[in-house]
């Protein structure tokens, strides 16, 4: 339903999901890790090592992101891609000036930590990233 309102406004939309299940429920969709070339193990300082193929150009050429369940990722990941879309974008500003949708329920679902307390899971939530601050939430009820 987003998607549809989205692309009406936007020529080219890409749909990341925080999990394989969940990109299948997307159309044209797949894991943000697939989208931005995230790595699979991520740090504070882990970087993405994108080149300027086709997967670039489609993201230059994006003028909307929406990336579901982001409340399941870590924040490193978010940053990755943010990272990643300023350089692909040579852009300097949140997510290189590309509007970015996130869904996900920070309160429902949140990212798995091995061994992990609470401290850490809460610490690994988008809403505990630096990013958080550049982001404007808006809470959507679908009946």
């Amino acid at each position: 339903m987003v998607l549809v309102v989205v692309e009406k406004h936007s020529s080219i939309t890409l749909c990341a999901a925080s999990s394989g299940i969940a990109s299948l429920l997307l159309i044209g969709g797949c894991t943000a890790h697939s989208h931005f070339e995230i790595s699979l193990q991520l740090f504070e300082n882990s970087t993405c090592g994108m080149s300027n193929g086709t997967l670039a150009q489609i993201i230059q050429a994006a003028n909307a992101i929406i990336w579901d369940e982001v409340s399941m990722q870590h924040c490193h990941a978010p940053e990755v891609a943010d990272c990643t879309l300023c350089d692909v974008c040579d852009i300097n500003c949140p997510f290189g000036g590309i509007t970015v949708i996130f869904g996900g329920d920070c309160q429902q679902i949140l990212p798995a930590i091995i061994k992990g307390i609470c401290a850490q899971i809460v610490g690994a939530c988008i809403c505990s990233s630096a990013l958080w601050q550049d982001i404007a939430p808006n809470i959507f009820h679908l009946h």
